[in-house]
């Protein structure tokens, strides 16, 4: 997702029409960059005029520049869009934008938030942004946790949560999320998983119970009925918020 910063630090100094557009750089992984939602957002963007002179143009950092080479190498930019996926170098882009000082439109620090699941659920709660019924299951505690799973329910120290329920991993890079259903629905579970084709999960009628004593941590929280629709969320600004309803995955 894309979050505009609003630090007025960041705000670019005025500008003439005759300066040229204001350049902003993406920096992603290609196949982010590229995606339909990112051309989308971006052919708005560019398609702002002013006494008919483009106001914005767009400057791609090649995915090979910015894997392999330094950050004093990269292309400039007077505002930057960077975020992270599956190996992409954050730290570099943290370290560019400490170097040339861009207008950033999302803040490369907190992206660090959204790598442990429980922090962000934290960050949503201090901002007032409704989430599901859940709760934590830290292995670093198991020993003084108190854990009662049934078949239609778990409960992790007096907080129960029914089934159907979502079990996370905390780590917000592993998408292997898994369902489990009550008796009621027939029991068993649904493992979750980046998409292979045409699928992206999996259902097990005989695997009941959860990963809770496999050693590692997880969020469990209530499953949210969507009647077979998710919606993502790419860009929320003050003004301005993209999003895409799609098949959900738990169907």
């Amino acid at each position: 997702a894309t979050v505009m910063s609003d630090g007025a630090s960041h705000l670019l100094p005025p500008r003439r029409l005759e300066d040229g557009p204001i350049t902003i750089g993406v920096c992603a992984m290609e196949k982010k960059a590229k995606s339909g939602p990112m051309t989308e957002m971006l052919t708005r963007l560019t398609s702002f005029t002013s006494e008919s002179l483009p106001e914005f143009k767009v400057t791609y950092f090649p995915e090979a520049t910015i894997l392999h080479k330094p950050p004093e190498e990269w292309p400039l930019c007077e505002a930057l869009i960077a975020f992270f996926s599956t190996g992409f170098p954050l730290h570099k882009a943290q370290q560019y934008a400490r170097l040339r000082k861009p207008l950033l439109f999302n803040d490369l620090q907190e992206q660090e938030t959204l790598f442990d699941r429980r922090a962000v659920y934290r960050r949503l709660e201090q901002h007032g942004v409704p989430v599901p019924t859940y709760t934590v299951f830290n292995a670093a505690d198991a020993a003084t946790t108190t854990v009662d799973e049934a078949e239609d329910y778990l409960e992790i120290n007096g907080v129960r949560i029914s089934k159907p329920l979502v079990e996370k991993p905390i780590s917000g890079e592993d998408h292997n999320i898994y369902l489990y259903y009550p008796r009621s629905q027939g029991g068993g579970s649904k493992r979750l998983f980046r998409k292979k084709l045409d699928r992206s999960s999996q259902y097990y009628p005989d695997e009941h119970l959860t990963r809770i004593h496999d050693g590692n941590s997880y969020i469990y929280e209530e499953l949210l009925q969507t009647e077979g629709t998710d919606v993502k969320v790419y860009a929320v600004g003050r003004e301005y918020a993209h999003a895409e309803a799609r098949k959900s995955p738990v169907v």
